[in-house]
């Protein structure tokens, strides 16, 4: 399972965002090692879905030593989990009979899209820069 959360960064996500593009590297790259031996993979890369994972209580907001720095940040990480909560578009009894088939959640498809034109968008700006070490 990867997330929409791999193609956008937010405050607080780090961990989770960075886990889910790792997915999002090494999925492709495994399936091309493991096709050999006629196993596939599978990736799904959902979007938001109105599930209790950000309902007060569920979702947890504590650190071994909080640091006085992060006190704003964290209110404001905290305020926008609890306005999501109960606010998410997705349908996850939908999504889940649609898994089975692939999911393929329309604001998945569409931060993956806007995040690969702005990749492109940098590939084209710096390519001639790039290049200019080729011999």
């Amino acid at each position: 399972m990867s997330s929409v959360g791999a193609y956008y960064g937010a405050p607080g996500g780090s961990a989770y965002s960075g886990s889910k593009g790792l997915l999002e590297g090494l999925v492709p790259n495994l399936s091309l090692e493991i096709e050999p031996f006629g196993l596939r993979t599978c990736m799904v890369t959902p979007g938001y879905f109105r599930t209790s994972v950000m309902t007060p209580g569920n979702i947890q907001y504590r650190a071994p030593n909080p640091l006085p720095e992060y006190t704003e940040i964290n209110l404001l990480i905290k305020a926008g989990c609890d306005a999501a909560d109960g606010n998410q578009p997705g349908d996850p009894l939908k999504a889940g009979a649609l898994i089975v088939e692939a999911v393929r959640g329309p604001d998945a498809i569409t931060a993956i899209r806007e995040n690969s034109q702005a990749k492109l968008k940098i590939c084209d700006e710096w390519e001639d820069f790039a290049s200019a070490t080729n011999f």
